[in-house]
């Protein structure tokens, strides 16, 4: 938690040269890299894969939760279970 009020980023990608404060998300960073995504929805007939439970999280919720975050362009009726999808939706209008 300190690092981050410091900014004190020691942990270092081989590949990118990226860097992090903690080395689980390094370890996270890398399967940009590898391709490895060992987080797979546990939905039925779903068989989407994520490289971090915390998407993977933020995808099963698609599967039974409401939708209250609605994109409120004309003619657009796309909803969405998290502000961050919406806000990367209406970047893409």
């Amino acid at each position: 938690h300190i690092r981050t009020h410091t900014n004190e980023k020691p942990h270092r990608c081989p590949t990118c040269n990226k860097s992090f404060s903690r080395l689980e998300n390094l370890k996270i960073h890398n399967r940009s890299h590898t391709g490895e995504k060992p987080y797979i929805c546990p939905y039925e007939g779903c068989n989407k894969r994520y490289s971090n439970s915390s998407d993977r999280f933020k995808h099963t919720r698609t599967h039974y939760v409401e939708k209250p975050y609605s994109c409120k362009m004309p003619g657009c009726h796309k909803r969405y279970t998290d502000p961050s999808s919406l806000r990367k939706h209406i970047k893409a209008h």
